[in-house]
């Protein structure tokens, strides 16, 4: 089965993360059968709203699901810069994101050689991405060196425990998802348990808050599509309809049996400063 490097930033570029397909997919499992109805953008947004900030950059920001799904509740005085490392998930964003009211910039950037000046920004946001760049401490030193000296940074991350029920239920299929690393070692390079640890080394202060939440999902396409979205799975099953007929059949199984398939969650999120 092929094996992918998480911190593969051409792959990330040109496969996983070329659109918003694949995200797409995950966000509609995590909008649809949270147990949490808050919503995780909606709960990093709350920790925003409590800043006096005006110049902020959000960096992997993806489609800008945290804009779009809290578009009106943007204060006017917000300069928001949105970087990603893929055109496509730039051009989406660009279409997607309210634009009425409030100042937005698009670029295609790396976290780990930023294209703004020393002193820039009052706030980073690096969500559900710093587990994906291969050297974090340049990304961490370009974060200091673009923060203005009372800037923070938010960021967030899962636990290497998150969603492992789903992990067991494909290992238990014989399917795997992508390596972390060459060595094998399923943890992520940037967690919840060793988060503290890295920023630590860059930060003087670190807090973490804790998002609690579960999945219970009571259909089979949803949580199908959102298996199929991850590094490897795709690529086994595309040439394989007995493979991707029996994985269909254990999902519906479960679903039967229990009534929906249950999968624990442990987002979190580092506030930096």
């Amino acid at each position: 089965m092929p094996k992918f490097n998480l911190t593969d930033t051409n792959y990330l570029r040109s496969d996983q993360y070329k659109d918003s397909s694949n995200l797409d997919a995950r966000a509609y499992l995590h909008n649809h059968f949270s147990t949490n109805k808050l919503g995780l953008q909606r709960w990093i947004f709350d920790q925003l709203l409590e800043l006096d900030v005006h110049r902020i950059l959000d960096l992997g920001c993806g489609p800008g699901y945290l804009w779009i799904q809290n578009g009106q509740r943007i204060p006017q005085q917000w300069e928001i810069n949105l970087a990603d490392i893929s055109l496509g998930m730039l051009k989406k964003g660009r279409a997607q994101i309210p634009v009425e009211g409030w100042t937005q910039q698009f670029t295609v950037s790396d976290a780990q050689a930023l294209p703004y000046p020393e002193n820039t920004f009052d706030l980073i946001i690096a969500n559900h991405m710093l587990y994906h760049v291969p050297d974090l401490d340049s990304a961490l030193s370009e974060f200091r060196r673009v923060l203005r000296p009372k800037g923070q940074l938010f960021c967030t991350t899962n636990s290497n425990r998150h969603m492992q029920e789903l992990f067991a239920f494909l290992r238990s299929v014989g399917l795997e998802t992508a390596q972390w690393e060459e060595n094998g070692d399923t943890d992520l390079p940037f967690s919840l348990e060793n988060g503290s640890q890295l920023l630590g080394n860059w930060f003087a202060m670190v807090e973490v808050l804790v998002y609690e939440d579960a999945l219970k999902v009571t259909e089979l396409e949803p949580l199908l599509n959102y298996i199929l979205s991850m590094s490897g799975i795709r690529e086994s099953l595309k040439d394989d309809p007995e493979r991707l007929k029996h994985l269909r059949s254990k999902i519906q199984n479960e679903l039967d049996v229990e009534g929906f398939f249950y999968i624990s969650k442990s987002p979190g999120l580092f506030i930096a400063a």
